[in-house]
C-alpha cells in the first residue's frame, strides 16, 4: 500500500500509458483520477477516468474514492503560476493511505491558465489516440464522461446483472424503467452507482445494461444526503434520484424530518419514481413507540429493488413493513454486520446493530412468499464480516 511520497511514481503521460495499457481492455483495469480543470478534461482525457478538479480536494470527494488497497493513478496539471505544488492533493491521498501508484503531470494543463491562452497538446494524447483510449466531451460536465472509481457493495456488484435480466421486459433491446429504494443510503454510493449504470456503460461502449434506474434514498443525516445529491448530479443522474431526510423508529414507522421539496435536498419531482402519485402519505398508525410530535409517513409505493447496506432496523422486518415496499417479482438485497461468536470485537457491537446468521432467511424463507437466492457471511474491505442476503418476492 502506498503510504508515502516515495511510493508514488511521477511519470510522463506517454510513459504512464505504456506502463499500464493492455491490448485487451485498454485502461479499464485501472482506477484513474483526473485532477485537471474541467475544461481540460472535456477537451481530452483518458478513458475511463473521473474528473476531480477543485481548488483544494473537497471533503465530499472522499466518499467517491476506491478502497485504500486498490491501486490509484492521478493525472494532475503540469504547474501553477501561483507556485502551488501541482501534486499536493495526489501526495495528500498517498499520505492518508490510498495506494497512489502513478502521478502524471500533463504538460498542456495548467490549473490557472486563461481559457484563451494557446497551448501545445501533451505528446501523450497522440499515443492515447493511437491506442484508442482518448476521450473528449461536448462540454464541461457532460454526463457522457462520467465514470466512477469506487465499487458498490459486493452483493450489489455480484447480483445486479441477474437482477436486471429478471426485471427486463420481453424485449431486452428496449430500455426498462425500474425503481430502487435505498434504506440508510449514506453518501449514496450504491444508489448513484446503480442509477448511473446504464449511462456509464453506454458512455464506455460496454452497453450491457438496458435497465434505467430511478431511486429514493432515505437517511437521517442531512450532510450524507447532500453528498448523495452531489454524486448523483456529477454522474448525470440527478433527475433520477430523490432523497428523503428522516428516521425509522423502533416500530418500523418512518418520520420525515424535512419536506421532500426542501431546496437543500435538491430533489426532482417524486413523480419521476411513482409516475404521479405521492411517495409518502400521512399514516394514522400509532404504537407506544410512536413519538407524539409529527405523524409518521407511509411510503405508499412498491419498488423493484429494496436495498439495505450497513443499516439495521428490525422493526422493518418484525412488522412486515419492508415487504410492503417490494413489488411482486421484485428483490430485497440486504448486507449488514453479522452477530457471530467468532467476531466478538468487531464494531458495531450488540444485537441491535447486527443480524444473526439465518435471521433474514427466517423472515423471507419458505412459506413467506419469497425465494431466497443468496445468504452468506463474507468479509468486506475493512476486515469486518457481514451477512449478505438476496431474496425475490414471488409473483401473484
Amino acid at each position: 500500500m502506498a503510504s508515502s511520497r516515495s511510493a508514488c511514481a511521477v511519470t510522463s503521460l506517454t510513459e504512464f500509458i505504456h506502463r499500464v495499457y493492455r491490448p485487451t481492455g485498454g485502461l479499464r483495469h485501472r482506477r484513474i483520477l483526473d485532477f485537471r480543470p474541467a475544461r481540460d478534461f472535456a477537451a481530452r482525457h483518458l478513458t475511463p477516468s473521473a474528473n476531480f478538479f477543485e481548488p483544494t480536494f473537497n471533503d465530499c470527494r472522499y466518499c467517491q474514492l476506491p478502497a485504500k488497497h486498490q491501486p490509484l493513478d492521478i493525472l494532475v496539471p503540469y504547474g501553477h503560476a501561483t507556485d502551488r505544488p501541482w501534486d499536493q492533493d495526489a501526495h495528500m491521498l498517498a499520505a492518508k493511505g490510498w495506494a497512489v501508484e502513478h502521478i502524471v503531470p500533463v504538460k498542456d494543463s495548467w490549473a490557472d491558465r486563461e481559457p484563451s491562452a494557446p497551448v501545445d497538446p501533451d505528446p501523450g494524447w497522440a499515443e492515447a489516440a493511437r491506442l484508442g483510449v482518448l476521450g473528449s466531451c461536448g462540454s464541461e460536465g457532460d454526463p457522457a464522461a462520467s465514470h466512477v472509481v469506487f465499487d458498490p457493495c459486493p452483493p450489489l456488484a455480484r447480483h445486479i446483472t441477474d437482477i436486471e435480466m429478471a426485471l427486463q421486459g420481453p424485449s431486452q433491446t428496449d430500455a426498462t424503467p425500474c425503481t430502487v429504494l435505498d434504506l440508510g443510503c449514506g453518501s449514496g454510493r450504491d444508489l448513484a452507482w446503480l442509477c448511473s449504470r446504464s449511462l456509464r456503460e453506454l458512455a464506455t461502449g460496454q452497453g450491457r445494461s438496458s435497465v434505467v434506474w430511478r431511486g429514493l434514498g432515505l437517511d437521517s443525516v442531512r450532510g450524507a444526503l447532500r453528498r448523495t445529491r452531489l454524486l448523483a448530479d456529477q454522474l448525470g443522474v440527478g433527475s433520477h434520484v430523490v432523497v428523503g431526510h428522516g428516521k425509522f423508529h423502533s416500530d418500523g414507522l418512518f418520520y420525515l424530518k424535512s419536506d421532500l421539496a426542501d431546496p437543500v435536498l435538491g430533489n426532482p419531482p417524486p413523480s419521476i419514481i411513482t409516475g404521479g402519485p405521492p411517495l409518502f402519505t400521512t399514516s394514522d398508525r400509532r404504537t407506544r413507540d410512536t413519538p407524539s410530535i409529527d405523524p409518521p409517513r407511509d411510503l405508499s409505493f412498491q419498488f423493484d429493488l429494496v436495498l439495505g447496506v450497513r443499516f439495521l432496523n428490525r422493526g422493518l422486518f418484525t412488522t412486515g413493513q419492508i415487504g410492503q415496499w417490494i413489488a411482486p417479482g421484485g428483490f430485497l438485497l440486504y448486507s449488514t454486520f453479522v452477530d457471530l461468536p467468532e467476531f466478538p470485537d468487531e464494531h458495531p457491537h450488540g444485537f441491535l446493530h447486527r443480524l444473526g446468521p439465518g435471521e433474514l432467511a427466517g423472515w423471507f424463507g419458505p412459506g413467506t412468499g419469497y425465494e431466497v437466492l443468496d445468504d452468506r457471511v463474507e468479509c468486506i474491505e475493512d476486515g469486518r464480516h457481514v451477512v449478505s442476503f438476496l431474496a425475490r418476492k414471488k409473483l401473484g
